[in-house]
């Protein structure tokens, strides 16, 4: 005859206690075990008693669910974290590398790379962020732009 064991980590799915997820282990008792994962009301669909509900309190105290909902929800809140700083560090890396590639950009242009004026260079190179980085190329062209027509005057 089929033996039913409810595995112990059995977790509440609501705050009022009436629903559960768990694992059924049914060994056929010829050594065939399937097991299952099981959402399991308080109450069937038609109101009344839910035999596998008792069978899993029975087996599973209401104790142990609370103690797996707590370390679950604890569990998930923390990867929950864990993915928000990776993601935070994926847009930080992308920003980083966006700025990189617009600095080097910038140095491409001649004026800028011909450029003597060493201390907007400077500023360029340590620019935080790619509006700064356009602005001090910017610069840079308008004092080109500046020294060739007071050359030519």
């Amino acid at each position: 005859m089929p033996t039913r064991t409810w595995i112990d980590n059995a977790f509440w799915e609501n705050a009022n206690k009436t629903v559960a997820t768990a694992i059924l282990e049914i060994d056929s008792g010829e050594g065939q075990v399937t097991r299952q994962v099981l959402q399991v009301s308080k109450h069937a669909p038609d109101g009344s008693e839910n035999p596998d509900w008792n069978e899993l309190l029975s087996q599973v105290p209401s104790e142990t669910i609370d103690g797996n909902t707590e370390a679950r929800v604890a569990r998930k809140e923390k990867e929950a974290q864990e993915l928000k700083l990776k993601r935070d560090e994926y847009l930080r890396a992308q920003t980083m590398e966006q700025l990189f590639e617009a600095k080097l950009k910038a140095f491409e242009i001649e004026d800028i790379k011909n450029s003597k004026n060493r201390l907007l260079k400077s500023k360029l190179r340590k620019a935080k962020n790619t509006v700064e980085t356009a602005a001090y190329a910017t610069l840079i062209i308008m004092d080109k732009i500046q020294n060739e027509s007071e050359t030519s005057e």
